[in-house]
Formats: structure tokens, C-alpha cells, sequence
């Protein structure tokens, strides 16, 4: 998250000249989404994993990360790793904005009290 940001934040003060709180927000949000895009498959097959039941031989559907991520694209389409992406990025987004808000703003505060 924090090299997505300060990525998103050259780039969108550099091609949009804006500053402050609106610059941040939208680096935040930029950050947020790449973040989301990026863990949501790994996030679904680790609770597909964590809620199977044992197969009527006593085997796993599931067994690894990988595999898991393979079998669902492959009975289910690759779009459905993606399934519940405005939720999550909801929850992940609006964490990644708040935290990257204070960040900035505790870094205004503590260079203007401690300034090197």
C-alpha cells in the first residue's frame, strides 16, 4: 500500500497539480484499489479454504492457495475471483484512506513542532 501511494501521489500531483487533503484522498483511494484488486482472490481462497468440509472419502477440495485460486477460476470463471470486489474495497479502501489521512497529517504536525 505504502509504495501504491506514494506512486499515485507523484503522479496524480505532477499530472494534476493538486495539493493537500484532495491529493491525498485520491492517492489513497488509488492505493486502496490496487491493494484490493491485487489481495481479493488470495483473501477468497483463504476462506473457501477456512469453511470447506472433508469430501465423503475424507479428502480436502482445497489444499493450497494456488490450487484453490486455480480450481475456482476454472469452475467458475476468472471474474468470480472477484466476487464481492465493492464490498472489500469498501472496507480496504476507506482503511487505506483514513490511515494515509492521518499519516500526512501527523506528519504536518510533527514537522512543524520537530523541524529538522
Amino acid at each position: 500500500q505504502v509504495g501504491g501511494y506514494d506512486v499515485a501521489k507523484t503522479n496524480i500531483k505532477n499530472s494534476t497539480g493538486i495539493d493537500g487533503v484532495a491529493l491525498h484522498v485520491s492517492s489513497a483511494l488509488s492505493a486502496g484499489f490496487v491493494y484490493s484488486a491485487a489481495t481479493l482472490p488470495i483473501d477468497l481462497a483463504k476462506t473457501r479454504m477456512q469453511n470447506q468440509s472433508a469430501l465423503p472419502d475424507g479428502t480436502m477440495l482445497y489444499r493450497s492457495l494456488p490450487q484453490t485460486i486455480g480450481k475456482i477460476a476454472a469452475s467458475e470463471g476468472a471474474r468470480s475471483l472477484f466476487n464481492g470486489f465493492g464490498p472489500y474495497f469498501l472496507r480496504s479502501g476507506g482503511h487505506t484512506v483514513f490511515m494515509f489521512l492521518f499519516m500526512e497529517q501527523y506528519k504536518k504536525v510533527a514537522d512543524h513542532y520537530y523541524p529538522l
